[in-house]
């Protein structure tokens, strides 16, 4: 059979959406040492990579802290993401969430998040 014309192209109707996750946001995360039991939950709602850079380079970041006062490495090439959300509130609510019921040992803000435990079993 001759087709004269157009000819119609084969179109797959989605895309592959997989993606590393580094390259991903709106994203619930967890670091953990390569050493020790120690560990960082947190959120970002930019593309991860660029948080994790913040955590390797700020003298601020409790990750950089452990790794400094240690001598040990954190696991930033492994990762996990434990959560993702469609809105930054959803995202805080949900690393607050984990935070309290992780208990990680490099979230400065651990002790700071006791009154809201206290108001989330109260509810």
């Amino acid at each position: 059979m001759l087709r004269t014309g157009r000819q119609k192209q084969l179109r797959v109707p989605f895309k592959d959406n997989i993606k590393k996750n580094e390259a991903k946001s709106l994203v619930g995360y967890n670091i953990k040492c390569k050493n020790c039991e120690a560990n960082y939950i947190g959120k970002c709602n930019r593309i991860l990579s660029y948080r994790i850079s913040e955590h390797k380079k700020s003298s601020e970041s409790s990750c950089c802290q452990h790794e400094s006062s240690t001598g040990q490495t954190m696991d930033y090439d492994n990762i996990e993401i434990i959560d993702k959300a469609d809105t930054d509130m959803k995202l805080r609510i949900k690393e607050l969430l984990y935070i309290l019921k992780r208990k990680p040992s490099l979230n400065k803000q651990l002790n700071s998040q006791s009154n809201y435990e206290i108001l989330l079993t109260n509810s």
